[in-house]
């Protein structure tokens, strides 16, 4: 059996206030959105459709199942009506503004749900997810702590309700941001190890990297370097995702060294001996190719995992 490194537990979502002083525990839910989306692309390329899908599921229903027992429990007693009342109020003060349960049914084991996808924001028609596996697998999740009995979803409803995504201004909680990076990781890690699954991480980064540049850095293009690192230091800042700052540059050779304190991806988790953020280096990565023109590789060499209190990144010209 593959060893599980990354196997989720709540430890994993991390201490939030220690890890994010500055930041909060609030992103925008563009990121959400952007990392669902690229992992689902990359997913499919490597394990097909099918399988793919049968994955996400699975990583719902784990963020779903712990999701309970961290908010939900001391409500498992009420009724069907009441306890769905407080896991609307639940889901709202964590930013879980994006699924809505229609209905449930105890007796058929059923339950439909609608999911805001925003498929259609500008410049990502070709990243699209058809169904909602993650959305109805975590939702199943917390139906089969809260009945003891297995359920599947009926019908999931999707609907396009972000017109751009550099224009909407929702965010979304830390804690369900991390649930699903870490959940998708651990059962991916369980599939194909830490090796392979570390770099379909990284892939979903570059392809992160590139919708980013495209829908919030493009119009910096022009700029010398520290304009438009200065640029991309205040966008990061602004959506939530970490300071930015350019250690070292040595453009001729094109080198140079990045940190990114209160990261999105990894401030405030536990010390697991080793650098997590392989979504991060192909971000950066994407990054600056696009500013560049030229192919770029980033490594994680410090992290707040790996006993830092920053996350540092040597990036390299090819």
């Amino acid at each position: 059996m593959t060893e599980r490194v990354y196997e989720f537990s709540w430890d994993i979502i991390g201490d939030l206030q220690a890890g994010r002083p500055n930041l909060g525990d609030q992103v925008n839910f563009i990121l959400y959105r952007l990392m669902h989306y690229t992992f689902h692309e990359v997913f499919v390329k490597h394990f097909g459709d099918e399988e793919s899908n049968r994955l996400f599921h699975e990583s719902g229903n784990i963020a779903g199942q712990f999701f309970f027992e961290r908010f939900l429990n001391e409500y498992k007693e009420l009724p069907l009506e009441a306890f769905l009342e407080k896991l609307r109020t639940t889901f709202s003060d964590n930013g879980i503004n994006f699924v809505r349960i229609d209905s449930v049914n105890v007796e058929s084991r059923e339950f439909a749900i609608s999911v805001a996808t925003g498929t259609e924001a500008a410049d990502f028609d070709n990243i699209k997810l058809e169904r909602c596996d993650y959305d109805s697998g975590f939702v199943k999740g917390i139906l089969v702590k809260y009945t003891g009995k297995e359920f599947v979803a009926v019908s999931v409803n999707t609907s396009s309700v972000l017109n751009n995504f550099s224009e909407w201004g929702g965010t979304i909680g830390l804690i369900p941001y991390r649930m699903l990076q870490y959940t998708v990781r651990d059962v991916a890690e369980q599939k194909v190890g830490m090796e392979t699954c570390n770099r379909l991480f990284y892939d979903a980064g570059v392809v992160a990297g590139y919708f980013f540049y495209d829908n919030f850095l493009a119009r910096f293009k022009d700029l010398p370097l520290n304009g438009f690192t200065g640029e991309l230091q205040r966008v990061l800042r602004e959506l939530g995702v970490g300071v930015l700052r350019l250690e070292k540059a040595n453009p001729e050779k094109g080198e140079f060294t990045l940190t990114v304190s209160e990261d999105l991806d990894c401030s405030g988790l536990p010390d697991m001996g080793l650098e997590v953020c392989n979504y991060d280096e192909g971000f950066i990565a994407s990054v600056f190719c696009k500013y560049t023109g030229v192919s770029f590789m980033a490594k994680e060499v410090d992290c707040w995992c790996s006993g830092d209190r920053t996350c540092r990144f040597a990036v390299n010209r090819n």
